[in-house]
């Protein structure tokens, strides 16, 4: 008896079968669906806190009226450089917790890049600005800014605004706006920074890049001499105070602003691959980690400029009254102090000389 076997059926079947196609892996949506709510979160809790932090230094400076100090004019434009960041905050938000990603088209994702970019740049020039400052004042005593010539500093800060917005001419466009399916098979939309795309881009991405490492070296240096210097004379301990505050706003901007720029770095060098693929998740996350910052530098004002916190706990129990004096102590604008570490006996000659200079 013959017995025939057919080998048909499913083992002369070529053809492949797309499960991913059919089918969604839960744990592949559960990361978007935790970004979709703890990034709104953060950025939301930030917001609250910058807004009531940024809007408790503007009403004092506004009490100040016309006695505002050098040190003043400096926390109004670094307060200015947060409130621009604490704009962007709701449409990054939104981008993050909307279903279809970004909602507000084109025009409005370069105005968010050119507002986060305006921000960065003017940061870290006015604080490169303050720490030089401190640098020649301290080091080789020359009184750049004076309290009875604020206009000068007011001129400082405008060309640092200028200088901030020729940088964010390029970044502006090349801000993307982009289209894709994600895991759902439905298209949303992305408002991506600064994502390496064609050669144009080299131009925006090399001032970028040079406008973050040229001053992390030199506030680096800044800071060395002044520690030094301060440390060896042993000298102005309000001065010592002061570079520790201004140090402290210093190290919380790099915290923050860092891993972003250093991402942007990677993100410029792996563009020379032909294999290159834009890191947008990483990109999104650093850039959120940057928007923290909005809300932070109230903070260290409360934590270490005792005035301010004072003031701050009169305002909450007693009201609001007209402020003089300098709140922030960051020293900036202040006139040289005598070196302590002179001889008793050299001090009183001086003090003798000034005396009878003045009665002369």
């Amino acid at each position: 008896m013959d017995l025939e076997v057919d080998l048909g059926g499913i083992f002369l079947h070529n053809g492949t079968y797309d499960y991913d196609s059919d089918y969604t892996y839960e744990e592949d949506l559960e990361p978007r669906r935790s970004a979709a709510v703890l990034i709104p979160l953060l950025l939301s809790v930030v917001m609250a806190i910058g807004v009531c932090g940024q809007g408790l230094i503007m009403v004092f400076l506004g009490l100040k009226k016309q006695s505002w100090s050098t040190s003043d004019i400096f926390v109004l434009h670094l307060g200015l450089t947060d409130v621009l960041l604490l704009i962007t905050l709701p449409f990054w938000a939104a981008q993050t917790a909307l279903p279809l990603g970004w909602c507000c088209g084109v025009f409005w994702c370069r105005i968010n890049g050119a507002l986060f970019n305006i921000s960065f740049y003017s940061g870290i020039l006015l604080l490169l600005c303050i720490v030089g400052e401190r640098y020649l004042n301290i080091i080789h005593s020359v009184q750049l800014f004076t309290q009875k010539t604020p206009r000068l500093a007011h001129i400082t800060c405008l060309v640092i605004w200028l200088v901030s917005i020729l940088p964010s001419v390029p970044d502006c466009f090349s801000m993307l706006y982009i289209q894709e399916k994600n895991m759902e098979g439905k298209y949303d939309c992305s408002c991506i920074a600064n994502i390496y795309r064609s050669k144009w881009q080299t131009p925006a991405r090399i001032i970028h890049h040079v406008t973050f490492l040229l001053p992390v070296v030199l506030l680096t240096i800044f800071f060395y001499y002044i520690l030094k210097q301060l440390q060896d004379s042993k000298k102005a301990c309000e001065r010592l105070r002061a570079i520790m505050l201004i140090l402290s706003l210093v190290l919380v901007f790099f915290l923050c602003w860092t891993p972003y720029n250093i991402t942007l770095i990677i993100d410029t060098w792996k563009s020379q691959s032909k294999t290159y693929v834009p890191v947008k998740t990483t990109l999104l996350a650093t850039l959120v980690l940057a928007c923290v910052h909005a809300c932070l530098r109230p903070l260290i004002y409360l934590w270490l400029c005792e005035k301010f916190r004072n003031r701050t706990q009169e305002a909450v129990k007693c009201g609001l009254e007209e402020l003089r004096g300098d709140l922030w102590e960051l020293g900036v604008g202040s006139e040289n102090m005598p070196d302590q570490s002179r001889n008793p006996q050299e001090m009183k000659q001086i003090n003798s000389v000034e005396q009878h200079s003045e009665d002369a």
